[in-house]
């Protein structure tokens, strides 16, 4: 979640909490107001709410001053949003660029942008998964491809997958159509729903003897 921070609506700091976006600087004078953009499903109560007050903006000098609803969405909406969707990245031993967030000590591979076009750019050729990667000087076990992690990425023509990967989740390679194969190491317990689904170049898959559960369509 994003948020619009310092905002005094009838006499209470609060955080207002919104979907998609990157945080704009809105300036009226000496006031300033962060905003991490504005989702379709969280707008309508933000739109009554201005409608009903104006909003006050806090400076860091206590310093008050008036911004209004107009202001609000014109930067909304003219303003460009990137909605990034990983914690960090990372180079493929193959050399494509990877994205990663960190969940419970371990890494998980996803898309880079929550929105259209969920890569820029988008990986291509022969891809390696690998079984770890470091960030920050702290290596991570990489144990799961995430859903949808390289949907629509048509570019892939094959992919192998480190040993430490455990869970390939739904939709992780849909839709990539000029994908020809795929090796899935002993490793793999989990293929999800649709995780290959649409990817109509496919001619040759290998799957390891470690994997008890295959989703519906998954091929």
């Amino acid at each position: 979640m994003y948020y619009v921070h310092g905002l005094d609506y009838s006499g209470l700091t609060i955080s207002i909490s919104v979907g998609f976006g990157i945080a704009y600087s809105i300036l009226t004078g000496n006031a300033r107001a962060s905003i991490s953009g504005i989702s379709k499903s969280s707008f309508p109560r933000f739109f009554m709410c201005c409608l009903r007050r104006n909003i006050n903006l806090k400076t860091n000098n206590i310093m008050k001053h008036k911004v209004s609803l107009f202001v609000l969405l014109l930067m909304a909406l003219v303003i460009p949003q990137v909605a990034h969707a990983y914690h960090f990245s990372a180079v493929a031993p193959s050399g494509q660029t990877l994205y990663f967030n960190i969940s419970n000590g371990q890494a998980v591979v996803t898309y880079q942008n929550y929105e259209a076009p969920y890569y820029s750019p988008y990986p291509t050729g022969d891809l390696i998964i690998p079984s770890s990667v470091t960030y920050n000087n702290i290596t991570y076990d990489v144990t799961a491809i995430g859903e949808g992690a390289f949907y629509c990425c048509s570019g892939l023509t094959s992919v192998s997958i480190g040993s430490s990967v455990t869970y390939i989740d739904s939709y992780a390679f849909e839709n990539c159509s000029g994908l020809s194969s795929i090796t899935i190491p002993n490793s793999i317990t989990y293929i999800g729903r649709l995780a290959f689904g649409s990817c109509s170049g496919l001619t040759s898959v290998s799957i390891g003897n470690g994997v008890t559960y295959i989703d519906s369509y998954a091929f």
